[in-house]
């Protein structure tokens, strides 16, 4: 689940319009509606009955995609890099994305926390997931691969994120095909750049052991 650019909430699911096989982005909380390809963080392409009416159909015609929190957990690793380097995203957490939001959900909290426009590294507590601020937005997402799955930070920590270890560097390879990315290789692994983010995947024996996403 995402978090609406119309109304702040976290409400943006992933659904298929039965008929066609659509796929499509639907804030639960007040109807924005995404297309496949469509970038969530600008504003929607139209409010989801109307585009619906437009075929004749209701909300009935939409089919909630599984929860890639369901899904086995190579495959959720998969989808999580895939996010990660191709939208800048981890969980509700995104590179570009405003400094306030990546607050709200990581900390730190209360009247001590530096001003949001102030450069800061958060959260407060060290741990594997790690965001810059600088200017009032997230500059930088960097994780520290542990052995099994991520541990999510602040207010995130009842998330089991993925397991970025499972992944090969074939599989890494793939993923940054997947998301057209330039790819060069680097002393430590590889440098990619998808021409909205770039950044670097550390491997250590073929596996993914650390990766920063900035925007490009």
């Amino acid at each position: 689940m995402e978090r609406c650019v119309e109304c702040e909430r976290l409400g943006v699911t992933e659904f298929r319009v039965v008929p066609n096989g659509d796929r499509v982005w639907v804030c639960q909380e007040c109807d924005a509606m995404w297309r496949e390809g469509d970038d969530r963080r600008a504003p929607c392409f139209a409010d989801v009955l109307r585009y619906l009416a437009e075929f004749g159909l209701t909300a009935a015609a939409l089919d909630p995609v599984r929860s890639a929190t369901g899904a086995p957990p190579y495959q959720r690793a998969w989808r999580a890099l895939r996010d990660l380097v191709g939208e800048g995203r981890l969980s509700v957490l995104r590179v570009g994305g405003y400094a306030g939001e990546a607050r709200d959900a990581v900390g730190p909290w209360g009247p001590d926390a530096p001003p949001l426009n102030a450069a800061q590294e958060i959260p407060a507590d060290p741990g594997p997931v790690r965001l810059r601020l600088s200017g009032g937005v997230v500059v930088e997402l960097a994780v520290e691969v542990p052995g099994g799955p991520l541990p999510m930070p602040g207010a995130l920590d009842h998330e089991s994120g993925p397991d970025f270890a499972l992944l090969s560097r074939a599989d890494v390879e793939s993923v940054l095909r997947r998301v057209r990315a330039r790819t060069w290789e680097t002393p430590d692994g590889l440098g990619f750049d998808t021409g909205r983010f770039h950044g670097e995947v550390v491997l250590t024996t073929d596996r993914p052991s650390a990766l920063r996403v900035r925007p490009a």
